[in-house]
């Protein structure tokens, strides 16, 4: 099953990235980095280090297979899992 999610920017704030970069910190030539470090606000603190390249391969990729699909090809496949969703919140407690 294929997962889509968003993450608040005040939840987003509370987590740790398991890994530190030299992109991700404030000052990753600090004279001596073992008193600490203090990460780059925002996703900057997600960026390890060098763009993973592999990544942007397949992303060039699946852009170019998106490219070619038609508007209405692209609605036909997603339009079941619209309607899930539609679904979800038609019958959720939670009212506007």
């Amino acid at each position: 099953m294929d997962w889509f999610g968003l993450l608040s920017s005040e939840l987003r704030e509370q987590l740790r990235p398991t890994s530190l970069g030299w992109y991700s910190v404030e000052n990753p030539f600090a004279p001596d980095p073992s008193q600490g470090y203090s990460l780059k606000a925002g996703a900057a603190c997600l960026s390890a280090g060098m763009p993973n390249f592999p990544s942007l391969y397949a992303l060039r990729e699946s852009l170019s297979f998106l490219l070619g699909l038609s508007v209405e090809a692209i609605y036909e496949k997603s339009r079941p899992w619209w309607n899930v969703c539609a679904s979800g919140f038609s019958n959720s407690a939670a009212t506007c």
